[in-house]
């Protein structure tokens, strides 16, 4: 069950995917030019968006069922309310992705929002809205900006 806190507080919400075989740079400018800002503009309490791709580092770990995360920064006086209607309108006129993302991973892509450590202090001026400017910018996990 999904508490609702009676004050807004920010979260994050993750999503990870693949892009289907062949099909990396059409998914990658997708993800870019429409599905981050579509969600920021169309998505309930997003603020902003990002986007980071998984660094493999040899003979580390075992190799990662995904390769991009994409990170947005949200805000919620209610997740139930989320969940239950995720847009700020009906039918959003989001851009069709058919065919962009991993068959094999379309039905389970992996979606989590998270909130601040429990008990953790949110002082009301450490957050700053993201900018108009760079929203969007596509990084890598633990490696070098793109």
């Amino acid at each position: 069950m999904i508490s609702s806190p009676s004050r807004r507080m920010r979260y994050i919400f993750l999503a990870l995917t693949n892009p289907a075989d062949g099909r990396e740079d059409e998914f990658n400018a997708w993800y870019d030019e429409h599905h981050i800002p579509e969600v920021v503009r169309y998505g309930r309490g997003f603020l902003g968006g990002r986007r980071y791709r998984l660094c493999e580092v040899p003979g580390v770990g075992d190799p990662a069922p995904w390769r991009y995360l994409a990170y947005y920064d949200m805000e919620s006086d209610d997740l139930a309310a989320y969940h239950r209607a995720p847009w700020t309108e009906t039918k959003p006129p989001l851009t069709p992705f058919t065919g962009l993302l991993d068959p094999l991973k379309i039905k389970s892509v992996c979606r989590y929002v998270c909130r601040p450590e429990v008990g953790h202090r949110q002082p009301e001026n450490d957050y700053q809205k993201p900018t108009l400017e760079d929203p969007y910018r596509r990084e890598t996990f633990g490696g070098e900006h793109q």
